[in-house]
């Protein structure tokens, strides 16, 4: 074994052969030897390698180090996987420290798809518990993108389960991480489809393993890789500056200028069909410019204090939905409306929020979704678009590991909304997780409860609200009362 000569620990573990080594003589330890001493000083003396090469580059510190090897041996997962979350480790430190490694060369996955039948070649446990991606197989030679290419346990599994020789390849965290989200989820969707010529005894034995019990590792694994994703993901939502709008509301928007009083309530009803235009109009007026940061509540405030031409700049220089994506939120856009109108309802039957400020935040409950929609607009077509409120979550969790809601209350939050507003958006499926906007969540979560996605009353969906209902001493016979009067 070779050992980095800026290293200065005594006593090393063989990424190979896992045999104990002395660093001056480059024989193995005895056993006995190994086993002299406490087990405290054992750990101190016997570096993990890969611990060492960050540690001598100056990436993280002895005592980053050792408390990711507890996590590690408690929970499992990778050692750089657990430093990166632990917010010790930076994803583009690891990767520039990977590329100088010699022998070792880097791909761009950036634009790569994968051949369906490579992903039939690793499990899918395997691939997010290593962070590897198969990329080609030529005979007995299997070539693999790595997020971490010099992990040799690693490299040993992946030979063992396949039967293959390795040749691993460098490629990011974050390419590693969109590539999995987008082909592997596919490949196990596919395999549990039997296809014209399909060997039953193939499918049979798939399906036995989906009925297997999931390991503690395998769980431990998966859980890891979804945390990972989540991060990835929302760290594009705090990059975002600007949202899509829908083609018309500009001209929605123009039509309104100068009209006076009466065009700008006319505006509200605009921002209030469109939660892109009423986010980005809310935002503005959240800013320190308008001197009113997180204090812009309601839509006819914004309104009010961006006039019709500031609306009317906004929405002309605002980014525009494809007409694909547009038709296919356009059953969304019309529940977040009737949606709104429903809170400002609630708000008043019940006194628990103030109208339009209810209004606002049903309004803005799926923004989290026009935002999935934006980010990656071919995955979020597999969404079915006549969900709405918590099946939609589940749906938009089952591809990108995060809901509407989440993404939602992340966004609003980082553009300076009021509490209120993106608590209630953030907590909606789930009101208590709001603390002191409690209230202000259960009535959105009724209120997005008590509309189907064609627009009318649902009664049977209010079973699902009862404890929000129940939380604001309402049931559903007083929920119809007050929503008698909702306008189409």
């Amino acid at each position: 074994m070779r050992v980095l000569s800026s290293a200065t620990a005594r006593v090393y573990k063989c990424v190979k052969c896992g045999a104990l080594v002395d660093d001056a003589s480059g024989a193995p330890v005895p056993q006995d030897a190994a086993a002299e001493g406490p087990r405290e000083a054992q750990a101190v003396e016997i570096a993990d390698p890969f611990g060492i090469l960050l540690r001598d580059a100056g990436l993280v510190t002895q005592e980053q180090i050792t408390a990711a090897q507890r996590i590690q041996q408690e929970l499992g997962g990778k050692l750089f996987d657990i430093l990166i979350r632990e917010g010790h480790l930076k994803r583009e430190e690891l990767h520039s420290l990977m590329s100088r490694q010699g022998g070792v060369a880097a791909l761009s996955l950036a634009h790569f798809t994968l051949d369906r039948e490579l992903t039939n070649i690793l499990p899918r446990d395997v691939v997010v518990k290593h962070f590897v991606l198969p990329i080609d197989k030529l005979g007995r030679l299997l070539t693999v993108a790595m997020v971490c290419p010099v992990d040799m346990d690693a490299i040993a599994e992946i030979q063992k389960v396949t039967g293959l020789r390795v040749k691993p390849m460098l490629c990011t965290y974050e390419d590693f991480l969109g590539v999995v989200q987008k082909h592997y989820g596919l490949a196990v969707a596919a395999a549990t489809a039997p296809a014209e010529g399909t060997d039953h005894e193939k499918v049979a034995a798939v399906e036995e393993q989906k009925k297997a019990p999931e390991s503690v590792a395998e769980q431990q694994a998966r859980e890891s890789f979804a945390a990972a994703v989540s991060m990835a993901l929302m760290e594009r939502v705090d990059k975002i500056d600007r949202l899509e709008i829908g083609a018309d509301v500009p001209a929605r928007v123009a039509a309104l200028v100068g009209v006076g009083s009466e065009g700008l309530v006319k505006l509200v009803s605009v921002l209030a069909g469109s939660p892109p235009m009423a986010a980005t109009a809310l935002w503005t007026t959240n800013t320190a410019a308008y001197g009113m940061q997180e204090n812009v509540d309601n839509l006819p405030m914004s309104v009010a204090l961006l006039g019709d031409q500031g609306i009317n700049l906004l929405a002309s220089n605002a980014r525009r939905m494809t007409p694909v994506m547009e038709k296919h939120l356009s059953i969304l856009t019309r529940h977040a409306r009737r949606a709104g109108e429903a809170a400002a309802l609630l708000a008043g039957a019940t006194g628990r929020a103030i109208p339009n400020v209810a209004q606002c935040a049903g309004v803005l409950y799926p923004i989290g979704s026009f935002v999935l929609a934006m980010l990656d607009s071919a995955e979020y077509m597999k969404i079915d678009p006549v969900l709405v409120g918590a099946a939609r979550v589940e749906a938009e969790r089952a591809v990108f590991g995060t809901g509407h809601e989440e993404v939602g209350g992340r966004l609003l939050g980082r553009w300076h909304m009021p509490t209120s507003i993106f608590e209630a958006v953030r907590c909606y499926t789930d009101p208590y997780d709001a603390g002191d906007c409690h209230d202000l969540a259960a009535i959105v979560q009724i209120a997005v409860a008590s509309i189907t996605a064609e627009g009318s009353l649902d009664s049977e969906g209010l079973a699902g609200a009862a404890e929000a209902m129940e939380s604001l001493g309402l049931n559903v016979s007083r929920v119809q009362e007050a929503l008698a009067h909702l306008h189409g």
